[in-house]
């Protein structure tokens, strides 16, 4: 049973996917799981959009928080406005923040309103809209000490792979020379990438044949092997990898297979362009 108090939300806008925000080198800022949903495994996400938009009503005010862009140390975050009455407050980077200004500038009061609480991503009408036309929904997996964020899954004829390939995307927080760092591991169908940020800059970029070799060149994290920390070896990426749909040179005339593959990997994919 929650143990906050509910309100009554309504979504006024679902906002934006952005590519560059959800599923770049900060996604880890532009994704939250839902309070209910926290001890799953893998835990699948859902996108804070940009320009989301929704109201809350508190004490018989209603409260409007939309979801901007700001920039931190860490790369480019949510940040919240809060408007009601003709008020609004200035840009938070929590959204707790920015609800309890405006409460108090209107009440004369402190309040201490959960920010998690007037957005409501537990409301199902909600958290359906959010991930309405996903090119892809990030989730994540522990992997010991790491949480590893999927972002994309892609095939390739490599079972030494285990067949993920072009598009297979992943991405962990960790310590690389002392400083807080994201790493993000990606696959080509010829060779394994490891790029590695420092706030908005890039630290260093190692590039090899496979998942092993990249990472001996990274040279932290020696425990573990290079396709478990790419995710390859997880078991939910493994189903996700063999059911993403592909095909050979010889199919791309057959109308059946080019179906399959438009609805995978394109047709998901366009609103998100075009917006």
């Amino acid at each position: 049973m929650s143990k906050h108090k509910e309100y009554t939300v309504t979504l006024i806008s679902s906002g934006l996917i952005v590519d560059a925000l959800h599923y770049g080198p900060f996604c880890h800022n532009w994704w939250i799981s839902r309070p209910s949903e926290k001890r799953e495994n893998p835990i699948f996400l859902y996108p804070i959009r940009l320009r989301m938009k929704t109201l809350v009503n508190l004490k018989d005010w209603n409260f409007i928080i939309e979801v901007v862009e700001t920039f931190s140390n860490y790369g480019q975050i949510p940040g919240y406005i809060c408007k009601c009455n003709g008020i609004q407050s200035e840009l938070c980077e929590s959204l707790t923040a920015a609800v309890n200004s405006i409460y108090k500038e209107i009440f004369q009061t402190n309040a201490k309103y959960s920010g998690s609480a007037v957005m409501e991503f537990d409301i199902p009408i909600i958290s359906e809209a959010l991930l309405k036309d996903l090119p892809f929904r990030a989730f994540l997996f522990p992997l010991e000490k790491l949480n590893i964020w999927v972002l994309g899954i892609g095939k390739f004829n490599n079972n030494e792979w285990n067949f993920a390939g072009t598009r297979y995307k992943t991405s962990f927080i960790y310590t690389y020379r002392k400083k807080r760092c994201v790493f993000v591991q990606e696959l080509e169908d010829d060779y394994c990438q490891v790029t590695i940020y420092l706030g908005n800059e890039i630290c260093n970029i190692y590039v090899d044949n496979n998942p092993e070799l990249v990472w001996k060149e990274v040279a932290i994290l020696l425990q573990y092997e290079g396709k478990e920390l790419f995710g390859l070896e997880n078991n939910k990426i493994q189903q996700l990898v063999l059911s993403t749909p592909s095909c050979t040179l010889e199919e791309w005339n057959d109308d059946d297979v080019m179906r399959r593959m438009y609805s995978h990997h394109l047709r998901r994919q366009i609103p998100a362009i075009i917006n």
